[in-house]
């Protein structure tokens, strides 16, 4: 970039040189990264300000890792955080699961027969076809005393 920069105040030409074209690349790598950096912020933050906040506390600087295998243990999952931290009551003191227990309930009292409930059914597919039916909306036409169309 800054021999970009030097070749453009001394006043070179730098159509097609070299230099163009590794910006251009560099530019490429930087866009391709920017959601990489988004994504990774978040964390990025948080570490600078724990390592502000230990420096600070300490007075020195932090000591550089010593190996790889540290660092990533840092963020893998810890286990102890699955057990449940509440003690366990008196009821559930026997290590056997009891499933909960539900109260019987009748379903069919307010509801009607099942032969009540076909007629009316069947009743209500009769009143739905005679709507349909040409005849019946004939005799409603006339019935009505509206002009025709």
């Amino acid at each position: 970039l800054v021999y970009y920069l030097l070749r453009k105040a001394k006043g070179y030409s730098i159509e097609e040189h070299p230099v163009v074209r590794s910006i251009v690349e560099i530019r490429l790598y930087l866009e391709k990264i920017r959601p990489i950096d988004k994504k990774q912020q978040y964390q990025i933050q948080k570490l600078i300000k724990a390592s502000e906040n230990a420096t600070s506390n300490t007075g020195e600087k932090e000591p550089v890792a010593s190996n790889k295998s540290d660092d990533v243990s840092k963020y893998r999952p810890n286990p102890n955080n699955l057990i449940s931290k509440v003690e366990p009551t008196a009821e559930d003191g026997d290590g056997v699961y009891h499933p909960p227990k539900f109260a019987p309930t009748s379903m069919g009292l307010d509801k009607s027969s099942k032969q009540e409930r076909n007629s009316s059914r069947r009743d209500k597919e009769i009143l739905k076809q005679a709507k349909q039916s040409d005849f019946i909306r004939s005799l409603v036409t006339d019935m009505e005393d509206r002009p025709e169309e």
